[in-house]
């Protein structure tokens, strides 16, 4: 077997390994509180997030706490759950191109401090997260601006915005206006990642000097570390290719 069909098999290993455990989870929320429920649940197969996911099943809530494992976007089953401190959730309507837009977890009081807990996940991987929050309305004051952070290890910034302010966009995902990612995540000594956030700080433009957190829902994707064979069988490769080329 020459160099580079040991490279060749070597990129397959490693692309298998990250493929066979890599599994998208989606989340969307309903409105239930504040007058108008909304739809409960949406048309599974027009959600779709800032990772995709169009066409695929997602896990839908009209409360702010899953209640058992979520399935993946195959339907596989997983052993994900999550919980949130949101009180409440605001059908935003059918305006928004985007479905997804169409519902919040949020609270009535502004300037709250949030968290989103996601558990059962496995020690050996790391993740990317994508955190969506919009809110749907022709006031500024109205909209979410909050940010959110982690103490997790992450290859991203730890502390990251979604800013409804400018504008009224519900027609593309932008990050940092509508949803935030982070990447490669690592789980916590408890198979956790844990995310809290607060509603910023206005002067004059909200009736309280604050605005609103809001969570429309997320996406997380596992992006397992390659295993130690593969990583072995990779230096094997670069070694040998290194000979020849002496």
């Amino acid at each position: 077997m020459n160099t580079t069909t040991q490279l060749a098999l070597v990129g397959t290993t490693l692309a298998m390994t990250s493929l066979a455990n890599a599994a998208l989870v989606n989340v969307n929320f309903n409105g239930f509180t504040g007058g108008n429920t909304g739809p409960q649940p949406q048309i599974e197969s027009t959600l779709e997030g800032p990772a995709g996911g169009l066409g695929t099943i997602w896990n839908q809530f009209s409360d702010e706490d899953s209640t058992g494992a979520l399935v993946d976007a195959t339907n596989g089953a997983t052993s994900v759950q999550f919980t949130t401190n949101f009180s409440e959730s605001r059908f935003n309507g059918t305006a928004p191109t985007i479905n997804m837009f169409e519902a919040a977890l949020t609270d009535f009081g502004r300037g709250q401090t949030k968290n989103l807990t996601i558990t059962g996940l496995d020690s050996g991987s790391v993740y990317d997260v994508w955190l969506v929050g919009y809110r749907d309305s022709t006031s500024a004051a109205e909209r979410l601006y909050g940010n959110w952070s982690t103490t997790n290890t992450t290859t991203s910034a730890s502390n990251q915005f979604v800013d409804n302010r400018v504008g009224a966009n519900n027609a593309t995902f932008v990050e940092g206006y509508n949803y935030v990612l982070f990447e490669g995540v690592v789980p916590n000594g408890s198979n956790e990642i844990v995310f809290d956030g607060k509603g910023q700080t206005i002067a004059a433009d909200g009736a309280d000097g604050d605005y609103r957190h809001g969570l429309n829902g997320f996406q997380i994707n596992a992006a397992p570390i390659p295993e130690p064979s593969a990583l072995a069988l990779l230096g094997i490769a670069g070694l040998a290719a290194l000979r020849r080329r002496r």
